[in-house]
């Protein structure tokens, strides 16, 4: 309320209007600037604009505004590369651990249920397969050798799974 009495006595109505509250005057680079980063682009043609702006040791303008200018270098002069140059591609290697036959892998999945039935804790004991990512197996696990009883169940729907 008072920058506004304060403009208002100094502008009258004028001053109750909205001022810009960006910079007045349009940004310019400055021409010398762009030309010594351009030579050092020209000379470091792998370097970033971090290290272009380290090397120009210019610390009135952002490391932003250097990249600014190496991009409008890079599509100004042909001479300057456009990045790295492709190489050849590599041929993509197979995965280490892909499965050679089906439900290769199994894992298997235990957590604690919120519930609890005639004061004991139960647990949800699931087989699931690696490749596939389907369930093989699963039930409620109050004791121990229910987690041999999902085992054996899915061992006899799926087979074995082979030793690595």
């Amino acid at each position: 309320m008072e920058r506004w009495l304060t403009r208002f006595e100094a502008e009258h109505c004028a001053g109750l209007m909205d001022h810009k509250r960006g910079p007045k005057a349009p940004r310019k680079r400055c021409f010398p600037v762009m030309v010594a980063v351009y030579h050092l682009q020209k000379r470091h043609p792998d370097a970033g604009e971090f290290r272009i702006w380290s090397l120009l040791g210019n610390t009135e303008i952002s490391v932003r505004t250097v990249g600014r200018i190496m991009a409008l270098n890079q599509q100004v002069d042909d001479d300057i590369p456009h990045g790295r140059k492709p190489g050849p591609t590599p041929t993509p290697h197979p995965h280490p651990d892909k499965a050679c036959r089906l439900h290769e892998d199994w894992f298997i999945d235990g957590r604690r249920m919120d519930c609890a039935l005639e004061g004991g804790k139960w647990w949800s004991l699931l087989m699931w397969d690696g490749d596939s990512r389907t369930m093989l197996a699963g039930a409620p696990v109050e004791a121990s050798w229910v987690a041999l009883m999902v085992l054996s169940t899915a061992c006899l729907r799926y087979g074995v799974p082979p030793r690595r």
